[in-house]
């Protein structure tokens, strides 16, 4: 049911585009602010278009603060084999359109997307549950017209990596090691949260540049700007790499004792 009014705006778009053959759309099309729709995180992928009567498509979506989020253009079945239009993506700091906060054009990291857009990065600012994105032909604002329709899907991923367990214990000599591991050979930036088991953030998220192919570890006891002497809770990884970029764990272990456990991060995802 969730994909049903995506589904149902697009065939009714595309119905009133191509069997009316005008140069214009009817006003509730989404290709102002004003008129956006919803396109939720994690929801699978979606198809869509633009074209010469309709140039891009607005769509708004809810961030968190702390957590790391990647907007995804790709072909869909009926432009996988042909040639693809070089899409571009914008998330706005305003719900006008008129300030871009992040741009997502040709992905040449690993893994590669060419001329597809993966708009990536660590959300930073205040949590917002209608934040305003874009995606269009390339290049620059205001959108280009197509000169043909360009048939693609797209998604919006949550990124961000969570494990549901360290623990620490200064008089058993227990540390949790968060180790993380960037999968690919470009550098991807980090940001890596600790809370209590009430959710509270503890001492202050460390962000860290990962190069490629390359590995790190942080003690929650000490790295994190405060000396816990014991305490545990969960851990958060944000990045602004690709889906799949970063992996990581937690080992709490204990010289003393010999003990050791593992959690694995995992992504959240519900397709």
């Amino acid at each position: 049911m969730k994909l049903s009014q995506y589904v149902t705006h697009g065939l009714a778009s595309a119905i009133f585009f191509v069997g009316c053959g005008l140069s214009s759309v009817a006003s509730a099309a989404n290709d102002t602010p004003g008129n956006a729709t919803q396109a939720p995180v994690d929801n699978a992928w979606v198809d869509s278009f633009i074209g010469a009567g309709l140039i891009q498509r607005y769509y708004l979506t809810g961030f968190f603060q702390g957590r790391s989020y990647c907007v995804e253009v790709q072909p869909n079945a009926n432009q996988i084999d042909v040639p693809f239009f070089d899409s571009e993506t914008f998330v706005f700091t305003d719900n006008t359109g008129a300030t871009v906060l992040s741009l997502g054009d040709d992905w040449f990291r690993e893994p590669y997307a060419g001329n597809f857009s993966k708009n990536c990065f660590i959300w930073t600012a205040a949590t917002d549950t209608g934040r305003l994105i874009n995606i269009q032909e390339c290049c620059g604002r205001p959108a280009p017209t197509p000169g043909t329709n360009f048939f693609f899907r797209f998604r919006i991923v949550d990124t961000a990596l969570n494990g549901p367990w360290f623990f620490v214990d200064a008089p058993s000599s227990y540390n949790g090691f968060v180790e993380i591991a960037n999968t690919t050979v470009n550098s991807v930036n980090i940001t890596v949260t600790i809370r209590n088991s009430a959710g509270a953030t503890i001492g202050t998220p460390q962000s860290r540049l990962v190069a490629g192919y390359g590995n790190l570890a942080l003690n929650a006891r000490t790295d994190f700007g405060v000396t816990l002497t014991t305490g545990s809770g969960s851990v958060q990884v944000a990045h602004d790499g690709a889906p799949g970029a970063i992996i990581a764990n937690v080992t709490s272990l204990s010289a003393q004792t010999g003990l050791s456990f593992d959690s694995p991060l995992t992504r959240r995802q519900n397709w």
